[in-house]
């Protein structure tokens, strides 16, 4: 009787506590530690506490004997900005990159209010899904906002116009939201055109039709959903992901408390507004907090410093791509550090150079926190936390999201440094596609999101990521993992960025290559940073060759793309001819034929790529023995791995050898019939 009267009451405060939108004892959403025996965890699913618009709701998660540790859900990022319009009115919400112009709160807060009863005049009712042009730009940002406040939202990624059209029918869109005198394909959907007012990020909709009967349009609730969108799509077709409020929610609060955020935060964006990264974090994340973000027209690297400078940032978010700008803009004029006064920098959606990281914080005097997150989980599933310790490694532990590892025998699990699909939960989390291109049933395991990641937590239950799993590169049946190659690159100061990816090849199935920006282009040195990692990866994993490039292939949303650098590279391995110069490069191309079984092999082709792998290498290490006298080491045919380069390395290592033997071999040989003879 006593527990079910503490539990009751229990449930009763934390929903008196939602009132004004603030809910438990935190003003971003309480979260009540209770230390009870035989009671369940709970998060958001099944259990529903109603009260006023918003709907609180819990899963059991947890067994008997257990400790208990009750979450109340976070209030609807609308409540928030109204909360913070009634606290601090006049706070900035939205502010330019030059600080000089900005939309309070308050003004914000009437934004969403006006935006209510355009969209009904429109005929939009709850639930109707609304598509809107996600440009760049303060004004994209207060759109999205207030529509998001009423309707579920789809950016579109100005880049896709051509595909406007498919992209309305297949996402079931009811009608675009623009700027004006954006030229559009003909559409069979309503075009409601943002109209600016002259004042910063404000603007009213210019409805294309009127409705007769306009529905009444309320402020949606935790359970609707908010956010459609496609994911990356980096190892097949896209998925579409229907977040809800409450997945958004859950996020932004998650990633408040890890980054420590406070109402007052300044958040220079310069990512994409037509994903979750700059959308969920460097939009909602901040905004939920009671901060202000900037939002940028690109990510230039010194741009994004004047921008931190001028709007007295205190922390940006980005993907290593802008990082690496940032910190070339760094090297080139120190002074862009004068003014920047920032708490951290975050990364996330690729591995981070240490190059980069390092000049960032030698210059910025701050920490650069990576994570990790997924479309699926509203951008949000491991970090590193704010605080002392060390800012770099595994990407931290799960932040208000469950994760664990699907073994291979289908098993679940949280030991420490066992490799399996990384697998996660939560009240951030989605339980459903809104499409799959494959078997729906297969993305998720007993309740658990099955995120296609190779990975693995170690004892502080902290992430590491390996690899996708369908981006493994299969090498003679040794699966490498081309993050774990691409971390251990990016380990290496001559290293800016770094992409690997597999090789078609004869006899292995694939090999490993490698592409990286150099740090400095004029001293760039493959065979040195080959020589170097090979201390640090296993053979099987070290690249066979690695190919300086301008810049890394990406995809839309700033991931690796792998399958395009394999094409788009594929003229760096494919090999041209060069005939042999010397007698001994003659040999050696005799003999390398003969080794691999093909014909007409030049003097630049690279053994592995021509088909080599490590039985062929122990064969032409025993026929260079047996033909020129001399046993080359393994590492040495390993690294001089072409005619050219080998041919060297013996005139240097074994000069008196080789011209002894070439000698023997041409007097042995038949003389050459003179001509007309």
């Amino acid at each position: 009787m006593l527990l079910r009267s503490i539990r009751k009451n229990l449930i009763r405060w934390i929903v008196a506590s939602s009132a004004g939108g603030v809910i438990g004892p935190q003003s971003l959403g309480g979260v009540l530690v209770v230390r009870f025996r035989r009671v369940a965890v709970f998060q958001p699913r099944d259990c529903r506490l109603k009260h006023g618009d918003d709907t609180l709701r819990g899963e059991r998660l947890g067994q008997k004997g257990r400790d208990i540790v009750t979450v109340a859900q976070p209030p609807l990022i609308v409540r928030q900005i109204q909360a913070r319009a009634r606290t601090a009115p006049h706070a900035p919400a939205i502010l330019s990159a030059d600080g000089q112009q900005a939309l309070s709160y308050q003004g914000l807060s009437r934004l969403v209010d006006k935006v209510a009863a355009t969209l009904a005049q429109a005929g939009l009712g709850a639930g109707d899904r609304v598509a809107l042009w996600a440009a760049r730009g303060p004004m994209t940002v207060s759109a999205f906002l207030g529509l998001l406040a009423h309707l579920p939202v789809v950016p579109i990624d100005p880049s896709m116009v051509g595909q406007l059209p498919d992209l309305l029918q297949r996402l079931s869109i009811k009608a675009l939201v623009a700027p004006e005198g954006l030229d559009l394909p003909q559409l069979d959907r309503p075009v409601h055109r943002l109209m600016p007012t002259g004042q910063f990020a404000e603007f009213r909709i210019e409805v294309e039709t009127v409705s007769d009967a306009p529905p009444a349009l309320d402020l949606a609730g935790l359970a609707d959903p908010a956010l459609v969108i496609e994911t990356s799509g980096t190892t097949g077709r896209p998925k579409v992901v229907e977040l809800t409020q409450a997945n958004l929610a859950a996020g932004a609060q998650s990633a408040a408390r890890t980054l420590a955020l406070a109402p007052g935060e300044i958040c220079v964006n310069p990512m994409p507004l037509f994903h979750v990264h700059g959308l969920c974090i460097g939009t909602l994340a901040t905004i939920a907090s009671g901060g202000t973000t900037v939002p940028m027209m690109g990510g230039d690297g010194a741009l994004v410093l004047d921008a931190c400078a001028a709007a007295g940032a205190t922390w940006y978010t980005a993907v290593p791509t802008i990082h690496h700008s940032v910190a070339q803009a760094l090297e080139r004029e120190a002074g862009l550090a004068r003014g920047v006064a920032l708490r951290f920098i975050r990364s996330s959606s690729a591995a981070l150079a240490s190059v980069t990281r390092d000049t960032l914080q030698r210059h910025l005097g701050c920490p650069v926190l990576e994570g990790m997150g997924m479309t699926e989980a509203a951008s949000w599933v491991a970090h590193q936390p704010y605080g002392p310790g060390p800012t770099h490694g595994p990407l931290g532990p799960a932040q208000g999201t469950e994760i664990a590892i699907l073994t291979e025998a289908g098993e679940i699990t949280t030991a420490p440094f066992v490799q399996g699909e990384l697998v996660l939960r939560g009240p951030n989390v989605i339980t459903r596609y809104d499409v799959h291109p494959g078997d729906p049933s297969e993305a998720f395991h007993d309740g658990w999101l099955r995120s296609g990641d190779l990975a693995e937590l170690n004892e502080k239950a902290e992430l590491r990521i390996h690899a996708r799993l369908k981006e493994l590169i299969n090498r003679g049946g040794a699966m490498v993992s081309p993050v774990m190659v691409e971390a251990i690159l990016l380990e290496e100061g001559a290293v800016a960025a770094a992409i690997v990816f597999g090789a078609p090849h004869p006899s292995l199935g694939q090999d490993v290559l490698a592409a990286v920006v150099p740090a400095d282009p004029a001293a760039f040195d493959p065979d040195a940073i080959l020589q170097s990692v090979a201390r640090k990866l296993p053979a099987e994993a070290l690249p066979r060759s690695v190919f300086p490039v301008s810049e890394i292939p990406l995809n839309r949303i700033g991931k690796p793309a792998r399958i395009e650098a394999a094409l788009r590279l594929q003229d760096k391995f494919t090999q041209i001819y060069a005939a042999p110069r010397t007698p001994l490069e003659a040999i050696l191309v005799l003999i390398i034929e003969e080794t691999l079984g093909r014909a007409r092999h030049g003097r630049h082709d690279d053994f592995f790529l021509a088909g080599g792998d490590s039985l062929s290498l122990m064969r032409l290490q025993l026929r260079i023995e047996e033909d020129l006298g001399v046993l080359v080491p393994g590492d040495v045919l390993t690294t001089e791995r072409d005619v050219a380069r080998l041919s060297a390395w013996l005139e240097t290592h074994h000069g008196e050898t080789m011209r002894h033997r070439l000698a023997d071999v041409f007097d042995d040989a038949p003389a050459a019939s003179e001509p007309g003879t």
